[in-house]
């Protein structure tokens, strides 16, 4: 697209005085760490002892008589120094400078950037912003993420938010003023989730409105006209700030004793997330020898995990994403080749290595342990975000829960306790302890209590379907959507007074 087809296609109401920055880049941040000195450009003739010539000398010589606040290498560090934002880079003299800062973003582009599996909904207000968004989520390093697009700006989020449950990331075009944006930014975070990140995209070139909505807790703002790698690696620093919690939450699932359910469990929650939260999942099968993740939804196992366990410095990115199975868009499955023959010795570290592996690029990770007490299921429990505990109404759930509980609580003692889920109540002709006494005992509260229906689940699981596919009407699916609120702490709720979105998004750490 030429530049003069660009502009023609902004809105005739768009302050195109606000949009001609050429050089595309989010404010203070640039995407080279060049850009942040303050030394003026060195003539190349200055500098031959450089072969083949930097791309530093390429744009000194490009652009060698470019005073400082206008010099794409100095005007980084200017912006910071004064205090307010320039208006406008380009003109006829900064042109050749911007054609070698094009090459330089190339480059930039090729460095490893793959946005973690993450929901992202995005709202706008311009045909500009419309392809930017579009262009961007086409591109290969958004592959993991599900996004979607609507109209309508940051008004029609807070009011689309009233009821449902907000993503990991909202994305807001704005040509509201300072005052204007910054009281729609106070409406939105009213109805925010904690841990929803925010990114404005907006047309006001402004140092102070970014100051601002940072303080406001806003991750990031970019102004328009700007290049998709833009939008793109923006989002990829948000997830990759070592200041912030990374994304991935770890849901071990353990259960007090064989065939109380944790494993159908599991899965049925996992999916619920999905489909109800609309949030990522990943569901791993940790049972190396009888699991069951693959059968109940009807897949087949891409590679066997053991088999990479066996040589932990195989496992990154690429390889899990080779491995896992996209069951939805939310939800991925990574079963393994169930086997009795199995009888190597898992590595503690190996297995660690394989779940922050899975973690780092998905909102949550609902772990399948098998009932099985070693090294390595010990430090799966332990390094939890948090545990899941499945046991019946029986004399032996009782001692074994009791049991867990009592260790992990010596080991964990700065962590929430585990929840405690009771499941097959009511089983006909069978004496049941009490739910109270039960939980009098362990010292937790149950958290609830799931009815004995063998026709449900067992059809449910001899089809390969998870409950929410196989019926749209048993009381079951509501326990299990509140389970899936509890488990991850998100659900649609009306927070009183007002509130800023960095107040916000701290309520998940404080909690």
């Amino acid at each position: 697209m030429s530049e003069k087809d660009f502009f023609d296609a902004l809105p005739d109401d768009m302050d195109i005085s606000q949009t001609d920055v050429q050089q595309s880049a989010p404010i203070i941040r640039q995407n080279v760490d060049i850009m942040a000195t303050d030394t003026p450009a060195v003539p190349l003739q200055q500098n031959q002892a450089v072969e083949p010539p930097s791309i530093e000398a390429q744009l000194a010589q490009a652009a060698p008589h470019i005073p400082v606040a206008q010099n794409p290498l100095t005007a980084q560090q200017e912006i910071l120094n004064q205090g307010e934002m320039p208006t406008e880079y380009a003109s006829e003299a900064t042109q050749p400078a911007q054609a070698a800062m094009a090459s330089m973003e190339t480059e930039a582009s090729h460095k490893v950037m793959q946005i973690p599996q993450i929901s992202i909904q995005a709202f706008y207000e311009t045909n500009v912003a419309a392809q930017l968004l579009q262009t961007s989520a086409a591109d290969r390093r958004m592959s993991r993420t599900h996004i979607t697009m609507q109209a309508g700006g940051i008004v029609a989020a807070a009011n689309f938010y009233q009821n449902i449950p907000t993503p990991n990331l909202i994305v807001i075009e704005s040509r509201l003023g300072q005052q204007e944006l910054l009281n729609a930014l106070d409406q939105l975070a009213e109805v925010c989730d904690a841990g929803t990140k925010v990114l404005v995209i907006g047309h006001q070139n402004d140092i102070r409105l970014y100051r601002e909505l940072v303080s406001k807790g806003i991750s990031d703002y970019l102004v328009l006209p700007t290049e998709p790698l833009n939008f793109i690696e923006s989002i990829f620093d948000i997830y990759n700030d070592p200041a912030t919690e990374p994304l991935g939450k770890k849901y071990a699932f353990y259960g007090a004793k064989g065939g109380v359910g944790s494993s159908t469990l599991a899965h049925n929650l996992a999916y619920t997330i999905a489909s109800e939260i609309k949030d990522s999942v990943t569901a791993i099968d940790m049972d190396f020898s009888f699991g069951t993740l693959g059968l109940n939804f009807n897949q087949d196992p891409m590679q066997d995990i053991t088999d990479l366990l066996k040589t932990p410095d195989r496992i990154d990115d690429a390889t899990i994403d080779k491995m896992v199975i996209k069951y939805s868009g939310h939800l991925n499955l990574l079963p393994n080749i169930s086997s009795i023959e199995k009888t190597e010795t898992i590595g503690v570290e190996a297995v660690q290595t394989l779940l922050d592996c899975v973690s780092k690029n998905v909102a949550n990770s609902v772990i399948d342990l098998p009932h099985i007490w070693n090294e390595w299921t010990k430090a799966c429990l332990i390094g939890a975000d948090q545990i899941i505990i499945t046991a019946m109404p029986d004399l032996a759930s009782l001692r074994n829960t009791k049991n867990i509980v009592d260790y992990l609580k010596s080991n964990r003692s700065q962590d929430i306790d585990p929840i405690i889920i009771m499941n097959q109540v009511g089983m006909v002709k069978k004496p049941e302890i009490k739910t109270r006494d039960f939980a009098d005992t362990i010292g937790i509260p149950i958290l609830t209590e799931i009815a004995y229906d063998p026709r449900l689940f067992g059809t449910a699981a001899n089809n390969g379907q998870m409950l929410h596919e196989f019926t749209k009407t048993d009381s079951v699916l509501a326990q299990l959507s509140e389970l899936a609120e509890q488990i991850v702490g998100k659900k649609t709720q009306q927070i009183s007074g007002k509130k800023s979105l960095l107040d916000m998004f701290k309520l998940k750490r404080s909690a």
